[in-house]
């Protein structure tokens, strides 16, 4: 798999989920999907879709670098308190 993803024909598969009562459709990242050189394409599924509708997408997002991390670690995240302890 490394291989043929550094050849830039990586794709992105998603699921395009249509929701009454929303403006606008939810994509869900549901895995990703790799052009040959015959132009036959492997498909890598994260999770079984619950519709039959999947839209494989070429790669637009850049990975992201080092440092650019924005988000807290996980322990300096607020946690809540439900007022009770578990035993």
């Amino acid at each position: 798999m490394d291989e043929k993803s550094s050849n830039g024909k990586r794709r992105t598969v998603f699921q395009i989920i249509e929701k009454p009562g929303r403006d606008k459709a939810v994509w869900m990242k549901m895995g990703v999907a790799f052009v040959n050189q015959d132009q036959s394409i492997n498909v890598y599924l994260d999770a079984i879709p619950y519709e039959r509708k999947l839209q494989i997408r070429e790669e637009d997002i850049k990975p992201r670098q080092l440092g650019d991390d924005k988000r807290e670690p996980a322990a300096l995240q607020p946690t809540f308190d439900l007022g009770r302890s578990i035993q």
